[in-house]
């Protein structure tokens, strides 16, 4: 409010609040709560690294790629998830080389020939109100070329392809020092 004395009984009574919810939440109870889970949050991340490194090797040998995918309606906009910047921030931690890449493009242009690929397979939809009136749905999950005849005749899993796209982003970054002009949004 732009209205000092309101804003001013407002501070009073928060600040008297804040005096009952202090000595409520100093106690012991509470504070053991706090500790198990900073403790129990600290062996969680920790057990993640170690399988991540079990699993694709050691942070010297592996780089950490990870999109900045939409963040819709439930983020403040311009700035990253908090999930996404914890992450990072995890992963960079424990070593690993780790990079945000703008996901513009990159679930939509095949990673072989950088041509526009879709959905294309139709199915039987398994929701109870979809089957009584036999609706068909568009798998999204599935991406192929729309010609017949293309010459990356490959059916193209949505995620690992989007994967595939960012790396050869970050590569085309090392090597000539800026995005491939096909994955960079043109402002006119």
């Amino acid at each position: 409010t732009c209205n000092y004395e309101k804003f001013k009984n407002y501070m009073i009574e928060k600040n008297k609040l804040n005096l009952l919810l202090f000595s409520h939440y100093e106690k012991i109870f509470f504070r053991k709560f706090k500790l198990n889970r900073y403790i129990n949050t600290q062996k969680s991340e920790s057990k993640m690294i170690k399988n991540f490194t079990k699993k694709f090797g050691e942070p010297n040998d592996v780089v950490f790629i990870m999109g900045d995918y939409d963040k819709g309606s439930s983020n403040i906009g311009g700035l990253e998830p908090a999930i996404c910047k914890k992450f990072r921030k995890i992963f960079k931690n424990a070593g690993f080389r780790t990079y945000l890449v703008n996901e513009f493009r990159t679930s939509k242009l095949c990673n072989c020939c950088h041509s526009e690929i879709s959905p294309f397979m139709i199915r039987q939809s398994h929701k109870p109100n979809d089957i009584k009136v036999n609706k068909k749905i568009t798998i999204n999950g599935l991406l192929s070329h729309q010609e017949d005849k293309h010459k990356c005749e490959i059916i193209h899993n949505r995620d690992k392809n989007a994967v595939q796209n960012m790396l050869n982003i970050v590569k085309s970054i090392f090597t000539i020092g800026r995005r491939p002009d096909i994955f960079t949004r043109i402002h006119t």
